[in-house]
């Protein structure tokens, strides 16, 4: 579970479970499946489902909302952390050389045609 510190979130409660650590907070969203993320203050949790809307920061507000997310999303131990955009990118560049070299054969093969042809017509 990731956390969220200082943010504000409109009111999509489905329980309230009172008297609790963020720990307990935390277990209890995981092991329900209706629950997306949990809203953990003044040892209350609330657990939430998605969308999580209307979300502002509050820097004087204490909310600590824990959301779920899944296992790919998690970096694990030794092996680097790649973002969406570097893994876009990298695919966006192969594409780009793809193209270029696919081009730049079709240009040889007509060049090398042409000039075929041209010689051709020349010596008759």
């Amino acid at each position: 579970m990731r956390t969220v510190e200082n943010t504000v979130w409109e009111d999509s409660t489905c329980v309230v479970l009172a008297g609790t650590t963020k720990e307990d907070c935390e277990q209890a969203c995981l092991q329900d499946c209706n629950c997306e993320a949990a809203l953990f203050k003044d040892r209350e949790c609330r657990k939430k489902r998605l969308p999580l809307r209307y979300g502002r920061r509050d820097l004087g507000n204490s909310n600590l909302i824990l959301v779920k997310v899944g296992v790919n999303f998690i970096p694990n131990e030794g092996v680097p952390n790649q973002t969406v955009e570097e893994t876009k990118g990298k695919r966006l560049s192969i594409g780009i050389l793809i193209a270029g070299i696919t081009l730049t054969v079709f240009a040889l093969l007509v060049l090398g045609i042409s000039g075929f042809l041209i010689h051709r017509r020349k010596f008759y």
